[in-house]
Order: structure tokens, then sequence, then C-alpha cells
């Protein structure tokens, strides 16, 4: 499936527990014999695409989250004084350094870029040195969930905030020809979510999605993109924190794959 002439980046959307639905696609990628030029990613889809990048594979990430139950999530969970966030986010990032180790951008088998937003302007950085788990920390960073993480002098936050799908930058640094896109977030129906159910963080995070739906393609770059949406089941706006829930969307994944190969086939080899 891989092009040898043209230059494929690959880019990985944001979405919370949605990212599992990332893990089948580009396992199978791998299958297929394909390597991106450049990956970029923000929030989950850096977690998974430094992941990606360093190892050249996800499987044994798949390993590791499909054998974690509820109880391992909770033990994560490190919740501190509201006015600031709901959590510290240091249990987080030990186990962000069990995936990571020490490792840098250096130590990559794949380039990457890891898209964050920086404050108080909320303008996008890009990160592609340092260490992977501050980069991935601060992409992560859900304002009112984490405290905006500090780098160096700069206080970042969630990359989704800005670029859900960060692709733009692919183009940009790596001067590659096309980009296999993977938005996890357009995929979701919230208004199937009834709404008496909805609790206050259903509202801010429902709302918090919703603007980030709204930012459109820049038609300068939709005949060299492709964009695989998955369909997830449950659409209430809590499922995006269910990282206790891996089967449903890892087969959103599985699924988006099967009914795109054909026409990702076809993107990939023109």
């Amino acid at each position: 499936m891989s092009d040898k002439k043209q230059k494929i980046g690959l880019c990985l959307g944001g979405g919370a527990a949605r990212g599992y639905a990332l893990l089948p696609i580009i396992q199978n990628l791998t299958r297929s014999n394909f390597v991106p030029r450049a990956v970029s990613g923000c929030s989950v889809g850096a977690l998974v695409g430094a992941y990606y990048c360093l190892y050249g594979e996800v499987k044994t990430l798949n390993d590791k989250v499909k054998e974690m139950r509820k109880r391992d999530f909770i033990n994560l969970l490190d919740f501190r004084n509201p006015k600031k966030s709901l959590l510290k986010g240091n249990k987080i990032k030990k186990f962000l350094q069990l995936l990571y180790r020490e490792a840098t951008f250096d130590d990559l088998q794949i380039p990457l870029i890891v898209a964050t937003t920086k404050l108080p302007d909320f303008k996008t950085k890009y990160i592609t040195s340092g260490k992977l788990v501050d980069a991935v920390m601060a992409s992560i960073s859900i304002p009112g969930i984490f405290p905006p993480y500090q780098l160096d002098k700069e206080y970042l936050i969630d990359g989704q905030i800005t670029q859900h799908i960060p692709y733009q930058e692919l183009f940009k640094r790596y001067r590659i020809d096309k980009a296999l896109v993977v938005d996890l977030i357009s995929g979701v129906d919230y208004t199937k979510s009834d709404i008496k159910d909805l609790s206050a963080l259903d509202i801010v995070l429902g709302s918090f999605y919703s603007l980030m739906k709204t930012s459109k393609i820049d038609h300068s770059f939709s005949k060299k993109i492709y964009i695989m949406t998955p369909q997830y089941d449950k659409n209430s706006v809590l499922g995006s924190l269910r990282f206790d829930k891996f089967d449903s969307n890892y087969w959103a994944g599985e699924e988006i794959w099967n009914k795109s190969k054909t026409d990702l086939d076809k993107f990939l080899n023109l």
C-alpha cells in the first residue's frame, strides 16, 4: 500500500478515549507496509503518535491498555483543589514515563510534530524537540481537567483547542504530497444524548468538542488529504472519558478501516 514516489504524512486527531480507534488503523497501516514521512498529533493523537514514532508499532501499546481495568484508570486520577483543575496530572505523567521512559524526539524512528496551545494568547505551538513525556503532557492537558503544563517558561494546554487535526504543519515542515488524517470527534453525534441526563461536565466537554468540530478544512488541501472518521455507537459526551471501554472504541477504528480500505489504497497510490 505504500507509495515510494510520494511523501505521505499521518495526522492523528484528539478525542480522549476515542483514541483507541487509532490503534487498529495504525496496525493495519503497518501490516500494509506503509510508513509515513512524518506524523502529527494532538491530545490522544499525540500520545499514540509518540509511541508509534518511537517504537515503529503500536501493538505493544494496544496490549498494555487492553489489559487495564477500570480500577487501573481510577488509580491514575489524582484529584486536587478544583480552583485550578480537577486533576493534578502527576500520575498520568508517571504512566507516560513508563511508556516513553526518557526518550526524546531525537530517538524517534519517524519524525513527529506535537500540537499544543500556548497561553495566554491561545496560539498553536508545535513541539518537535525535547522529551516526549513533556510534549505529550502538554498536548493532553484538557482545560479544567488538567492544569496548564509548564514547559521551559511557557504554559501549554490541549492542542485540540486550536488544531484538532493538525495536518497543515506536516505540509509546511516536511513538504509532503498528501496526508492521511484521522478525525476522532466528527463521528460523534452528541444530539442523541438525553438532555435530562446531561451533567455539568457533559455540557462543558460537549461545548469543547462542538467548537472544535466547527473548524473547516482548508480548501487548498482538500485534494491532498484523506480523512478517516470513525463512527461511534455510544454518543454520550462523557463517553470520551470512558477509558475503561476499550472494545467499542477500538472496533470503531477497525470498522472505518474496513470501509475505507479500497479508497485509501487508491489515495496512497495515486
